[in-house]
């Protein structure tokens, strides 16, 4: 029966070859270089008293810099277990999984249509990797057990003991996660008492670990500079912008273009779905077509004004950012809209729902905090995935004639991104090699004009900019500090 079972998911075995291969083939980065020195033996020894609260994340994050195999090994372990749980929420909702093998690449091709500003500081940054994917694994879990304590009220014991560490060690990587945690949670067992008069046990337990998971993060002295405006990074307001006025401009401006525009490629498939079973339900005309408008709407926009005229160069002006923020939050309320139209079961119905009605609750606590980025809203990207997913899943796109696409698509993706970072880790290394051979050469030498590494857009900063970066740069790959290193300029924008 085990080994029936491990059979059925063979597909693995390429899966984790190809992360592994990737996690070899990327180089440190960024912040990664300051983690492997001193630098990471003083946060650690220090308990990241004067950083933040995500002490799993950094700990990951200073023995990988310094074990290569660690990194390798933690690297896939995560990237597959995000895998393996959407596939398992999705089964809890569609019934039992038939074709596993099919299915699993299917969601590897989905998840590699991640946007390049997002994989730059996920994917392809150890430091980014380590906390917004442990975290957003551990959200995954704790809102498969939810939705299980919903519908059949109680959870295996061994079930149990997952969701409690999920909630506890997955608050020590990510502030807006661990509060997402706590609310999805919260959610949960509000839901249920009305649902049912009473309160349940396993739910309390699960919050309850959060809870304590939340405030051994938050106690981090850190967190009072922050709120306090002392912290030199993040900050909640600033001298010349309050903390309503930087809400709101948040609102209407990042959240607009990370959770729609970024994304929009995976949006568009989500919408050509819902599109196509609209189209074979039996709602009048007049539903239909603005439904398709509003789905059409972000899109079209995206493709021929957005893009063209440049609105995300032109978002301090005032029309700009209002016409950005309407059709984003017309694209949105209509995914609702359609989902709850369409010809779906009501279980899967409110599962999507559920799913699109996540993405405010997770994102809100970044309208406090600054600066936001790409990779804060990784978890959204993984949200529509799994919409996504459902939506291929439930049409059954998975007869014969469907099978070879999707496996030359997901050999196609992989192939590219092996592809892709063996070229980036050559160049690496060269660069490198070329640098001490110029040193060894000429004892002398002041200034070295040094190459950035192709593909950059997929990785956070390789190439250092500031003179402090620089310092740590030369001194991770020990080249002399008397050395000026200088790079052409980039042409990410």
């Amino acid at each position: 029966m085990l080994l029936e079972r491990i059979l059925r998911y063979r597909i693995l075995l390429p899966i984790i070859i190809f992360y592994f291969v990737m996690s070899v083939l990327t180089p440190l980065t960024h912040d990664d270089l300051e983690w492997a020195t001193s630098y990471g033996t003083q946060m650690f020894h220090s308990f990241y008293e004067t950083l933040n609260g995500r002490y799993l994340g950094n700990t990951f994050e200073v023995i990988a810099t310094r074990i290569a195999l660690f990194r390798y090994v933690i690297y896939v372990l995560f990237a597959v277990g995000i895998l393996i749980i959407i596939q398992k929420s999705v089964d809890d909702i569609l019934g039992k999984d038939r074709h596993p093998n099919y299915h699993v690449l299917l969601l590897i091709t989905l998840i590699l249509l991640i946007p390049s500003t997002i994989y730059s500081q996920i994917y392809g940054w150890f430091a980014g990797f380590f906390n917004y994917v442990p975290a957003t694994l551990g959200a995954l879990i704790i809102l498969r057990y939810c939705i299980k304590l919903m519908n059949r009220g109680k959870l295996y014991w061994w079930e149990m003991c997952i969701m409690m560490l999920a909630a506890l060690l997955g608050q020590w990587f990510m502030e807006s996660i661990t509060l997402f945690n706590i609310a999805i949670i919260t959610i949960a067992a509000i839901a249920f008492y009305i649902k049912y008069k009473k309160h349940l046990k396993q739910l309390i337990i699960a919050f309850v670990s959060a809870l304590v998971g939340a405030v051994i993060m938050f106690t981090n002295p850190q967190y009072i500079k922050i709120f306090g405006g002392e912290s030199d990074y993040q900050k909640v307001s600033s001298d010349d912008q309050g903390l309503l006025s930087r809400m709101v401009r948040t609102l209407l401006t990042q959240f607009p273009e990370h959770i729609i525009y970024q994304s929009i490629l995976i949006l568009i498939i989500i919408a050509a779905l819902l599109g196509f079973i609209l189209y074979r339900s039996t709602l009048p005309l007049y539903v239909k077509g603005l439904l398709y408008a509003g789905l059409a709407s972000a899109p079209l926009y995206m493709f021929f004004i957005r893009m063209p005229l440049d609105f995300k160069l032109r978002l301090q002006e005032a029309p700009v950012i209002m016409i950005d923020f309407t059709v984003a939050i017309l694209f949105y309320l209509t995914l609702i809209a359609s989902v709850y139209y369409v010809a779906l079961s009501s279980r899967i119905k409110a599962y999507l729902i559920m799913l699109l009605l996540t993405i405010p609750i997770m994102v809100a606590p970044l309208l406090i905090v600054q600066p936001i980025g790409p990779r804060n809203f990784y978890s959204v990207f993984i949200i529509y995935v799994m919409i996504a997913f459902v939506l291929l899943r439930y049409l059954e796109l998975h007869r014969l004639e469907w099978q070879w696409f999707v496996k030359v698509l997901a050999v196609t993706f992989a192939s590219a991104y092996v592809i892709m970072f063996l070229i980036i880790a050559i160049a690496d290394h060269m660069r490198i090699a070329k640098v001490h051979r110029a040193a060894a050469e000429n004892p002398n030498l002041k200034t070295y004009h040094m190459q950035r590494l192709p593909f950059e857009a997929y990785m956070q900063r390789s190439s250092p900019e500031t003179k402090r970066r620089k310092s740590i740069f030369k001194t991770y790959y020990e080249i002399p500090q008397k050395i000026k290193i200088t790079f052409p300029p980039s042409n990410q924008k």
